[in-house]
């Protein structure tokens, strides 16, 4: 295999990680984020939930952001 397509293979292979990491990562910041507001102002799960849900809603957006511009040329 030439050093070329491996180099390839291993960009695509780390691909769907790095989706996965970002939306993680987002539901996780935003669930965090929620828990710490809820507590500060006794909402009783209410900010949380929105939390949560606003994060599903950015990390989709993010990982939709990725899909979209992975066959773009990077802009150094």
């Amino acid at each position: 295999m030439k050093r070329s397509n491996l180099r390839d293979m291993l960009i695509y292979m780390a691909f769907p990680m790095r989706v996965a990491m970002t939306f993680a990562g987002s539901v996780l910041l935003f669930f965090f984020v929620g828990r710490r507001l809820d507590d500060w102002l006794g909402a009783k799960g209410l900010v949380l939930a929105l939390m949560v849900l606003l994060g599903i809603g950015a990390g989709g957006y993010a990982v939709y952001r990725q899909i979209i511009n992975i066959d773009r040329p990077d802009k150094h």
